[in-house]
């Protein structure tokens, strides 16, 4: 289901959600005339899942001889426009996402 929102460009915060564009365009109007941004959002074509994390690298004699990813909390999501998705019921409806966080070994570079 598409859902609408507001952007305020002064502060960057955003409003919503709104089950119509009118409805959407109606409140921004009267919050801020049209300086606002309105955007919709539903289960997005492309979503880019960022997670926050730290790399371990090991050196021996000044050179990288391993090295590993290690992925820690929060996971945030963005859809193809890098807006960050903000409806939990979307985001907990999306499909399991998973990937290796193998990493190109010194090696083999």
């Amino acid at each position: 289901m598409k859902q609408w929102y507001i952007r305020i460009p002064e502060d960057g915060k955003v409003h919503g959600p709104y089950d119509t564009e009118s409805d959407a365009s109606d409140d921004a109007y009267r919050m801020k005339g049209l300086d606002a941004e309105i955007f919709s959002k539903g289960e997005p074509a492309m979503v880019c899942k960022i997670t926050h994390g730290y790399v371990n690298q090991k050196f021996e004699g000044g050179v990288c001889v391993e090295q590993s990813f290690t992925a820690g909390d929060p996971v945030e999501f963005e859809d193809e426009d890098s807006n960050p998705l903000l409806d939990r019921d979307a985001i907990e409806s999306l499909p399991t996402l998973y990937h290796t966080f193998d990493m190109i070994q010194p090696g083999r570079l």
